[in-house]
């Protein structure tokens, strides 16, 4: 008897134990989910100790159990040559840090940067860092700032705190177009109130870099992660220095054919590797099985980075494998890059033949729409003939053909309402191709949208400010006011715009990073979103440089 009661004690402690052993990995049964980020309960030693040991260990605890795999580059040890002497191991609710040899009068900073998540992948909100020196002194230069945004192919983008890293490089040492073989002298992370600060750094210039760490690897990836930079700081003769950065996206790459492939019978589509400056004569030549052909090309000025190819020699339906050669004219990207020489001709094999699916439209609109706004409709044939749109009136079957305000794109045909006194009211669109019905949608069209409008001033401009409002629900509802000077006013549909402005030095119409001088373009970001209501104007929207 007494055998089995200690083997039910065993069991039943056995099983406590899992449990508690465990219990940090689950989640709360019921409630609201669990919001708050980590915190730092304990470290040692106290920021800013000094006369340390030279292979002193520091610990940080956490009051979160800490997700391991936003462990990964966490944790900074500055300056450089300090990190070869450093050993960092994780715990489940803290960290140690040991050093080994570390040199005489050494300042040593850990920065704790904010990916770091707790298991409900809560994110740490403020950078921390933890200094101490081997000396009886500190190094005590500091450097700070803001991240006030970003605006990448002229949309403000949003970008998370926790992903950007701003590092300092010893500026004699620095090249923009080596910058993964150079290791930073110090490198911090970026709080959730989109500031960052350096402090107890030695005296010297540097290159500060921003960048938006999108894999996590701590290394700046210059064609794919925004940046900002400039070409010194010099903390040599000052103790401080505040420094805010915009970043943008630098482009180096020279645009290139990505793919060609048929669509239709007579019509090629060519897919360039990014958007370009869209002109007249964009082909040079083409070629198919040794013969020159003539051709049209055609594009939607809304996709710059699609270009369509018609031509009545080609002939896409037959079971013969073709071989057509593209000759490109110079062509230009967004950001100035020209075309390689090499990079212009594209020769491809089409051995499938196109057949020609049936035709097919669906809406973008919603089933109410405004008596001034445009109704679009997608296609899957890139320009459909022989349609009929028609807009029928639910109250008295009254017909309003709408095809002679119809403007075509490849694949979309667009109607602007307010070229039709069409009163408020229930309708059907119908799309008819010939005498068949493809389309019909009820909708309910409502008084005019109508137009608010900000008015306000620039400031302290060297040269004219691009000016972008964007609508909070569709960053492709954006608005672009170029070259302003002073006073400025504009129009726009109502609803909640986010706003910033930037000096467009070299004309491009976009925030633009200039590696070789290491500098970017001035921005400046307003904080608060703008209300604009119907017929109402909102001043006093100023943007100061």
């Amino acid at each position: 008897m007494k055998k089995m009661i200690v083997v039910y004690i065993s069991l039943i402690l056995a099983i406590i134990l899992s449990s508690c052993a465990t219990d940090y990995k689950r989640w709360p049964l019921g409630g609201e989910p669990d919001r708050i980020s980590p915190r730092i309960t304990f470290h040692t030693p106290q920021a800013g100790s000094l006369n340390q040991d030279k292979d002193i260990i520091a610990e940080i605890e956490f009051s979160e159990f800490i997700d391991y795999g936003s462990t990964r580059n966490a944790i900074t040890i500055s300056p450089y040559s300090v990190q070869k002497k450093s050993k960092i191991t994780w715990y489940e609710k803290s960290v140690k840090i040991e050093f080994s040899d570390l040199e005489d009068d050494q300042t040593v900073l850990i920065a704790l940067n904010t990916s770091l998540k707790d298991l409900r992948k809560n994110t740490i909100k403020n950078n921390f860092i933890l200094n101490f020196s081997t000396g009886e002194k500190i190094d005590k230069k500091e450097f700070s700032g803001n991240i006030t945004g970003a605006i990448i192919d002229r949309y403000i983008e949003k970008i998370n705190y926790s992903k950007l890293k701003v590092n300092l490089y010893k500026m004699d040492e620095f090249s923009p177009f080596k910058i993964n073989d150079i290791n930073p002298e110090y490198s911090v992370g970026v709080s959730e109130d989109m500031t960052y600060k350096f402090t107890n750094i030695s005296a010297d210039n540097y290159v500060p870099v921003v960048f938006y760490d999108k894999n996590n690897n701590s290394k700046l990836e210059i064609e794919s992660e925004y940046l900002s930079l400039i070409s010194s700081v010099n903390l040599k003769d000052n103790d401080q220095q505040q420094i805010d950065f915009a970043l943008a996206k630098s482009d180096t790459i020279s645009p290139f054919i990505k793919e060609v492939t048929p669509i239709e019978n007579n019509i090629l589509k060519m897919d360039l590797s990014e958007e370009i400056i869209l002109k007249e004569n964009i082909i040079s030549t083409i070629i198919q099985n040794d013969s020159i052909i003539k051709f049209e090309e055609f594009y939607d000025p809304a996709v710059k980075g699609k270009i369509y190819i018609r031509s009545k020699d080609l002939d896409l339906t037959l079971d013969v494998t073709k071989e057509i050669i593209i000759n490109l004219n110079d062509i230009t990207d967004l950001y100035r890059n020209i075309i390689n020489e090499k990079m212009k001709t594209k020769t491809i094999f089409i051995a499938d033949t196109v057949k020609k699916e049936k035709l097919k439209v669906s809406s973008g609109f919603k089933n109410s729409i405004f008596k001034d706004q445009k109704i679009r409709f997608n296609f899957n044939w890139i320009e459909p003939d022989s349609l009929s749109i028609e807009l029928i009136s639910s109250l008295d079957s009254a017909i309003t053909t709408l095809n002679d305000i119809t403007i075509k794109r490849p694949f979309i045909s667009e109607i602007d309402l307010t070229q039709k006194d069409i009163a408020e009211g229930k309708y059907s669109i119908v799309i008819k191709y010939g005498n068949k019905k493809i389309f019909s949608k009820n909708v309910n069209i409502e008084n005019e949208l109508g137009y608010g409008s900000v008015a306000g001033k620039v400031e302290n401009a060297t040269i004219g400010a691009n000016l972008i409002f964007q609508n909070c629900d569709n960053k492709s509802k954006s608005n672009v006011k170029y070259g302003v000077t002073s006073d400025y006013k504009i129009q726009l549909r109502p609803g909640k715009y986010i706003c910033a402005a930037y000096l467009d030095e070299n004309k491009n119409e976009l925030l633009s990073i200039n590696l070789s001088q290491l500098n970017i373009e001035k921005a400046v970001f307003r904080k608060d979103t703008i209300l604009v209501r119907k017929n109402w104007e909102s001043a006093d929207i100023n943007f100061d440089f």
